[in-house]
């Protein structure tokens, strides 16, 4: 959601800094290897498991780009 609404805020001209980009790209790095761990261990054995994680994301997902567009220091802050 971060990643949307940085691209966003660059294509309008907003926002011009690469470094946001970078951290972003760490953070989301740092997130699939912890993603794959949980997978590794048999965190997505049960259907209902991968059901429910699939759709609390792409709610999670949106929830965040809405809040990113009232406050970009909420949005990040409510990952953490």
């Amino acid at each position: 959601a971060f990643g949307t609404a940085l691209q966003l805020y660059e294509s309008l001209g907003w926002w011009r800094t690469p470094n946001l980009r970078d951290v972003h790209h760490a953070e989301e790095a740092n997130e699939l290897h912890h993603l794959l761990i949980m997978e590794a261990l048999g965190g997505n054995a049960k259907a209902f498991d991968r059901f429910f994680a699939h759709n609390a994301a792409v709610l999670y997902y949106w929830a965040t780009v809405a809040l990113y567009m009232v406050s970009p220091t909420w949005a990040y802050n409510f990952s953490h």
